[in-house]
């Protein structure tokens, strides 16, 4: 499919784009830069002084789908699907600078992911891309719709054959294991199935005490992918029943607007810290952040009772936990904390034994209970005894 803006250079700084629409980056589009297709986008940005001359970064932060972006006509970066962050390298800083944008969407609807910064950082200043002025877009070519395409790594053995039993000679000192969005939308045996997949690994590796660290899903929006997500959460964390697994907490560490949180840097360190954990002897399930064991009812109060692994419980402002009753949620935020329980004060005379509570029972849910090094605890739903 020609790309008229190909043709005709769209990203040469003396192009004239004055007949071109407005948009802006932080805001939505009309449908008809989000269909299939090409779409360019172009912005010219006067420089500070003092700035001329310096590196920069351009950070665009996600687009569906994939783009080619050019700075003063040369090009200086591209990625061809939709997770990864743009951030691109400006070697100099001119006094004009002409950013253009080649937008190619594949299928459904594309566009730049409204809640990222859009920005020119440099020397611990910073360019907003989304000011006033908005950015200059032109539709440059439409897509046919695309053919389903096959993946054979969702097939049972695909993944497996291709690139597990093939290790299964080599001496593995430990896994370490982050997936799960794709399996949302069926979270109803995903505990079942990965429990399952540990013990197979431990048996295809000849070692039942092989450390299995995994990542729990981290904090995403529903319009971002994030369906289901809480219910996914707590089908991960039933594979702490087996002997030497830990999960990581991830809750906090990434963004609502993003399936892949470009925080990977903590997240290794909380990976790290439980396979240290492990093989300095914590043979049951390990878990990054404090971890709700049972809720009891006594009288007119609750107590919920943690797993801190030795740390010590701490409360946020503005605790709250949920019950569903009644055919309805009601949430439950007269809390204390002793030691580590939090005690729950209900009114006079709530009978809620046998009913489910929740904690941070949502795609995206907040940071409210830690431990006291700040991790956060772990989502959970328990029958109430």
């Amino acid at each position: 499919m020609s790309d008229i803006g190909v043709e005709e250079n769209w990203q040469n700084s003396n192009y004239n784009d004055k007949d071109w629409d407005r948009v802006y980056l932080d805001k939505s589009w009309s449908q008809h830069y989000q269909n299939p297709g090409s779409v360019w986008l172009r912005k010219q940005i006067n420089i500070p002084t003092h700035l001329i001359g310096k590196n920069a970064l351009l950070n665009l932060g996600t687009m569906i789908d994939a783009d080619e972006t050019f700075v003063n006509g040369q090009k200086v970066g591209g990625i061809d699907y939709q997770y990864p962050p743009r951030i691109y390298e400006i070697e100099t800083l001119s006094e004009v600078l002409t950013i253009a944008i080649r937008l190619k969407i594949y299928q459904l609807l594309g566009g730049i992911t409204q809640t990222k910064e859009h920005i020119i950082s440099t020397e611990g200043e910073i360019i907003n891309l989304d000011d006033s002025e908005g950015w200059r877009i032109k539709r440059a070519s439409y897509f046919p719709e695309r053919k389903a395409q096959y993946f054979p790594q969702y097939e049972p053995t695909g993944l497996f054959n291709g690139m597990i039993y093939p290790l299964s000679k080599l001496k593995i000192s430990g896994i370490f294991w982050y997936q799960g969005e794709s399996d949302s939308h069926e979270y109803n045996s995903y505990g079942m199935k990965f429990s399952k997949l540990i013990q197979e690994w431990r048996e295809i590796f000849n070692n039942q005490k092989i450390p299995f660290i995994f990542v729990q899903l981290p904090n995403c929006s529903e319009k971002f992918g994030g369906k289901h997500w809480a219910e996914l959460r707590e089908e991960q964390a039933k594979s702490l029943n087996l002997n030497y697994t830990g999960m990581v907490v991830s809750i906090g560490d990434g963004e609502s607007d993003d399936l892949h949180p470009t925080n990977k840097k903590v997240i290794s360190e909380k990976i790290y810290q439980c396979y240290k954990q492990i093989n300095n002897g914590h043979i049951w399930g390990y878990c990054s952040g404090p971890r709700a064991t049972k809720v009891n009812q006594v009288g007119n109060n609750l107590f919920v009772s943690f797993q801190t692994y030795g740390k010590k419980l701490k409360l946020r402002n503005h605790v709250f936990l949920e019950v569903f009753r009644n055919g309805r949620i009601e949430k439950l935020s007269n809390v204390e904390l002793i030691g580590n329980q939090i005690k729950i004060i209900l009114p006079a005379g709530l009978e809620l034994i046998g009913s489910d509570i929740t904690y941070n029972w949502s795609n995206n849910p907040q940071v409210l209970i830690t431990d006291d090094i700040d991790h956060a605890a772990a989502p959970f739903k328990l029958k109430i005894s």
